[in-house]
Order: C-alpha cells, then sequence, then structure tokens
C-alpha cells in the first residue's frame, strides 16, 4: 500500500483509558504514531510496549504521540498499566471499531503458528513482562498494524504485519520521530 502514501489519515476521535480525548487524523495537530495491537495480555504485545518504551524516548514528550489501540475492555488496559505506567496513549477498543476503520486484518492459525516459529524470543520474553495471568483473547486472529502520521494528518508510512508479532521496525519509528521533532 506504500505507493499511495502520503495520505490522508482516516479521521477517528478515540477516547483514552483515562477519559481523555484522542483526535487522529487531520485535527489531530501533532504527528502520531498509531499501533493496533491485539490485546492487553498478549505477549507480543507487550514485547513490542517494552521495545517502543525503551528504544524511542522521545515518544510521550509532547512532540510525537504514540496511540497505542488494544482490542481490550478498558477494565483489561487499567489493569495492564498498573504493572507500569507508559509514555503512551493507550485506547481500549474491544469492538474492533478503530481496528476496521484502519483496515486491520484478521488472519488464521497459520499466522499464530508463523509468529510462534519466527519470534520465539520476542514471546518468551513477552510472558516474562506480563505480572499475573491476563485476559483471555476476544479475537486472537488480529494482525498488528502501524500508521505513522504527520501533523498534517497524512499517513507517510503504515505497516500491516505479517504475522501476530509483526510490528513496523523500530528503525522506521526513529526515523519518523527525528523528523518531527
Amino acid at each position: 500500500m506504500a505507493e499511495h502514501l502520503p495520505r490522508p489519515a482516516e479521521p477517528l476521535l478515540l477516547t483514552d483509558v483515562h477519559g481523555n480525548r484522542v483526535p487522529i487524523g487531520r485535527d489531530a495537530g501533532r504527528p502520531v504514531v498509531l499501533s493496533f495491537f491485539r490485546e492487553a495480555s498478549c505477549p507480543y504485545c507487550n514485547f513490542r510496549i517494552y521495545e517502543l518504551t525503551n528504544n524511542v524516548p522521545q515518544l510521550g514528550k509532547g512532540r510525537v504521540e504514540l496511540v497505542a489501540v488494544l482490542a481490550s475492555t478498558e477494565d483489561e488496559v487499567r489493569r495492564f498499566l498498573l504493572q507500569r505506567e507508559r509514555p503512551i496513549t493507550f485506547v481500549a477498543d474491544p469492538d474492533l471499531d478503530a481496528f476496521e476503520t484502519y483496515g486491520v486484518a484478521r488472519e488464521g492459525a497459520l499466522s499464530k503458528l508463523k509468529a510462534l516459529l519466527r519470534r520465539l524470543p520476542a514471546l518468551l520474553r513477552g510472558y516474562r513482562l506480563r505480572e499475573g495471568e491476563g485476559p483471555k483473547a476476544r479475537d486472537s486472529r488480529i494482525i498488528p498494524a502501524d500508521f505513522l502520521i504527520d501533523a498534517d494528518g497524512r499517513v507517510v508510512d503504515e505497516y500491516y504485519g505479517e504475522d501476530i508479532g509483526d510490528h513496523i521496525a523500530i528503525e522506521r519509528i526513529q526515523q519518523f520521530v527525528h523528523r518531527a521533532v
């Protein structure tokens, strides 16, 4: 899909788990890394959030916002946040409305097997990062996706994962953040 970039971001008005409004698109007025995750209990997702927190220190400092949309309830996401506060805006989307707006795909069992084989170290590290037993997956077929949206509300880079643990490369996010600040 990259041949159609940049393109206007699909407008969304989300609400984070703290009740704050989170506009996406032209009305946002700031660059956004919009990442779609499976659910708060997903070990791949937990590891990816850890990676973002530790490898993109400029996120959450007011210039570029990371918005993580999870296919979990607000209570599930809040329980996840109790483990460790992150410089990330978390949005619960148990009905998958934002996922559908951005065309985030769902796959079958083959995707889980591919992720297990390709990303076993990340899976194990993600399990270690979780504290306690998390909620069960609502729709475990969700494949992650990431969108880099500039301050003018244009998607300048996008990545649709190939399996349940696949996200855009950290280096691409770092380059986007560096250009934005």
